[in-house]
C-alpha cells in the first residue's frame, strides 16, 4: 500500500514538473501567470507585470497570438530572433521595461506587425535596420527614451521623417546633446547629426569651443505624461500624472 501511494505521489510530482516546464520561457523563466485571452476572435497573450527578463518562446502558448503584451517587465535587451515563432503578431507592447539595446534582427519575421510600443524605456540609439522586417508598421511609439541624437541616429531619423511614416515616433525627443535636448526627432535636420562641433580660434590664437544653446523646453502634453495601452481596449492611464485624468484614447490620437 505504501509503495502504491509513493508511486502515485511520484507520478503527480512528475506531471506537475512537466506542466511547469512547458509553461516556462527562456532560461527557465516562469510564465505561468501570463494569460491567453480571446477577444473579437483574436488571441491576446498578456504577460504584463511578470518580472520577465526575456521574451517567452512562442511554443509556450496553446494558440498562436495576434497580440503580445509585455509591458512593465524587466527586459533590458532585444536580441536577434527574439520573436521567431510570433510571425502572426499584429501588435507588440514593450513599454515600461528597461530596454537599452535592440539588435538589428530583433524583429525578424514580424511582417504583419502594425503596432509597436517602445515608449518609457532606456533606448539611446536605434538603427533603422531593426524596422525593416516590419513592412506593415503603422504605429510606432518611441517617446520617453533618452535618445542620443548623434551620427548613429541619422538613419532612424531619416526614416521617421519620410512623409508616409506620419505615425512613427511622433513624440520622441532628444535627451542629448544639450543643443538638441527636447527637440523632436521628426524636426531635426539629419544632415547636422554627423557634423562635429569645430573649435573656434580668436585673433590671439586661443582655441575655444562654441557655446551650445540652451535646450528647447517643449510643452508637456497628455501623450508624453501618461501611459497608453491597447488592451483590453485602447486607453490612456494618467492617474499618477497630476492634473491629467484617466480617459479613453481614440485610435485617431494614437500617435
Amino acid at each position: 500500500m505504501r509503495r502504491w501511494t509513493f508511486c502515485v505521489f511520484f507520478h503527480r510530482l512528475m506531471m506537475k514538473a512537466q506542466r511547469r516546464q512547458s509553461r516556462s520561457g527562456p532560461s527557465g523563466v516562469m510564465i505561468s501567470n501570463c494569460s491567453e485571452i480571446t477577444q473579437s476572435g483574436e488571441v491576446y497573450v498578456d504577460c504584463q507585470d511578470q518580472r520577465l527578463t526575456s521574451i517567452p518562446t512562442s511554443s509556450a502558448w496553446s494558440r498562436i497570438p495576434k497580440h503580445l503584451l509585455m509591458a512593465r517587465n524587466h527586459i533590458k535587451a532585444l536580441r536577434d530572433g527574439s520573436f521567431l515563432g510570433y510571425e502572426s503578431l499584429t501588435s507588440l507592447d514593450l513599454q515600461q521595461n528597461q530596454i537599452s539595446q535592440v539588435e538589428a534582427g530583433a524583429f525578424q519575421g514580424l511582417t504583419h506587425l502594425t503596432t509597436l510600443l517602445l515608449q518609457h524605456n532606456q533606448l539611446r540609439t536605434l538603427s533603422d535596420e531593426a524596422l525593416i522586417p516590419m513592412a506593415n508598421l503603422h504605429y510606432l511609439r518611441l517617446h520617453d527614451n533618452p535618445w542620443k541624437c548623434l551620427c548613429p541616429m541619422e538613419s532612424l531619423i531619416r526614416t521617421l521623417q519620410v512623409p508616409s511614416n506620419r505615425n512613427l515616433g511622433n513624440h520622441a525627443k532628444c535627451a542629448e546633446p544639450i543643443s538638441l535636448k527636447n527637440r523632436k526627432l521628426k524636426q531635426i535636420d539629419p544632415e547636422l547629426l554627423c557634423k562635429e562641433l569645430e573649435p573656434v580660434g580668436d585673433p590671439n590664437g586661443n582655441v575655444t569651443h562654441p557655446i551650445e544653446p540652451s535646450p528647447i523646453r517643449g510643452k508637456s502634453d497628455a501623450t508624453m505624461l501618461c501611459y497608453t495601452y491597447i488592451f483590453p481596449h485602447t486607453w490612456m492611464d494618467c492617474k499618477n500624472q497630476g492634473k491629467f485624468k484617466f480617459r479613453p484614447f481614440s485610435k485617431d490620437q494614437f500617435d
